[in-house]
């Protein structure tokens, strides 16, 4: 059987192995999709407001042809 060493370590050895590890970084998947929903929505209410503008302005014009 394999006895386990303690072995002591300096405290920069330490701390390089106990600190965040380099890579990919966190967060950016879900940052990504809340941009992405995010823009729909603005899109989608943009749309909303173009078409109630749309609406308007041919209900405006139908009451000026009539007036005429």
């Amino acid at each position: 059987m394999l006895k386990a060493k303690c072995i002591e370590m300096p405290t920069q050895l330490f701390l390089y192995l106990t600190m965040a590890k380099a890579g990919s970084t966190k967060n950016t998947k879900n940052k990504a999709k809340h941009s992405k929903l995010m823009a729909q929505k603005k899109k989608k209410e943009r749309e909303k407001k173009e078409a109630h503008k749309a609406r308007l302005k041919a209900l405006n014009e139908k009451i000026k042809a009539q007036k005429e």
